[in-house]
């Protein structure tokens, strides 16, 4: 890994009496990306029904009962690793422009899911994408 990715922020939530944590970090290169096109840091952290109820409990819900599988324990963790500045084609031939941050994540930690995010820079006005990676933090 080139670093530790920054900390942007976390949210905390309470489901069915369970309090649930989520830290937000990220990479080195995309947080120079950030700064340079006039982006906060912000923009990056979502609010927290949106994350936790229609995101990672979504992500969490192994058979889909409409309640998070204890078994991955209630502490996480996004990182942002990656811009998307242009994409064209389709599915099968997706052809990407960007980078991605050299970030070694823990398989064992890493869910089965990643994500992105649409954002626009301040001083271009262009749109881009931001991927990330959620990781369970429990031990």
């Amino acid at each position: 890994m080139n670093s530790e990715p920054v900390r942007v922020g976390s949210l905390g939530y309470v489901s069915d009496g369970v309090e649930y944590d989520t830290e937000f970090r990220v990479s080195e290169k995309v947080l120079d990306f950030l700064n340079k096109e006039g982006t906060a840091l912000a923009c990056l952290i979502p609010d927290a029904w949106q994350w936790y109820e229609a995101q990672l409990f979504e992500i969490l819900d192994d058979d889909r009962s409409g309640v998070p599988s204890g078994k991955y324990g209630n502490k996480f963790e996004v990182v942002y690793y990656g811009i998307v500045t242009k994409r064209e084609g389709d599915v099968d031939e997706m052809i990407e422009e960007g980078f991605e941050d050299d970030i070694d994540f823990d398989n064992d930690s890493l869910l089965d899911y990643s994500g992105e995010m649409d954002l626009s820079s301040v001083k271009s006005g262009k749109d881009f994408i931001v991927k990330y990676e959620v990781v369970t933090k429990n031990e």
